[in-house]
């Protein structure tokens, strides 16, 4: 927050905003407490000098064109990064190394793998209705879950006491 503060005279009385510093581009004044103040809303057809949100993560600057995520162009990470490191980079903040992209694409396989006996579920698409086949497959994907969870606990007891 900068040390300077934005001052608006409306309807005879004078009110005070802070100015906040943008971490790229312009400063902005918090008129968040205006209406509170005042009574009275601002009036800014098409959002054109109307920062809609506070973002660590994204810049947008629609008259120029400019899109960036944690301070790069949204062109550069399409052209020469892939899905995953610009997860990962939304995620932590700063791109992947080596090491880390593999590690990261690791978890992200292994927590979106689907047990094999969840294909016995096309059979049913003849018999079942829909909405029958949505909730016979929310049942058995918790059941692999929990599945999964006890065999995860086994294998830390065991690997506890060995």
């Amino acid at each position: 927050m900068s040390d300077d503060n934005a001052k608006l005279a409306s309807l005879g009385k004078d009110y005070e905003f802070a100015i906040h510093e943008g971490t790229v581009g312009p400063s902005v004044i918090d008129v968040s407490t205006l209406y509170g103040q005042s009574g009275q809303f601002t009036y800014d057809p098409g959002f054109t000098s109307t920062a809609s949100c506070k973002s660590t993560i994204t810049f947008i600057d629609g008259e120029e064109g400019t899109l960036l995520h944690r301070g790069y162009p949204i062109e550069q990470l399409a052209d020469k990064g892939s899905f995953i490191e610009t997860c990962y980079l939304l995620l932590n903040g700063e791109l992947p190394n080596a090491k880390e992209l593999e590690e990261f694409e690791t978890a992200i396989t292994q927590h979106t793998m689907l047990h094999e006996q969840m294909n016995r579920f096309k059979e049913l698409e003849e018999f079942e209705t829909a909405i029958t086949q949505h909730t016979m497959l929310h049942e058995q994907m918790n059941r692999f879950k929990e599945l999964e969870e006890f065999e995860t606990a086994i294998t830390q007891h065991t690997m506890l006491h060995e």
